[in-house]
């Protein structure tokens, strides 16, 4: 929050020992801080604190810049839905 006001989220579900996140973004002017990262690696920890064996996400082909983001968090590509790219961790 700044100001009273949400400015990055990620969201977590999980079942089956698995978590999927989504919903993952910061507003445009608090970006380039590392919100996103922080909201993404704490959701991604939170999943694996549910008991989850692995977390996992989407993200569109022409991305780069959350490709790079999650690259850095230790997600691998696993395969290509369309569109999407599915990383998992």
């Amino acid at each position: 929050r700044f100001e009273g006001r949400p400015v990055a989220v990620a969201r977590r579900a999980t079942f089956d020992r698995m978590s999927y996140l989504s919903s993952i973004g910061t507003i445009a002017e608090m970006r380039g801080r590392g919100l996103g990262r922080f909201v993404t690696a704490v959701a991604q920890l939170d999943g694996f604190d549910a008991g989850s064996d692995w977390v996992h996400l989407g993200v569109f082909a022409d991305n780069l810049g959350a490709q790079r983001l999650y690259r850095g968090l230790g997600f691998v590509e696993a395969g290509i839905a369309g569109p999407d790219m599915i990383l998992v961790r």
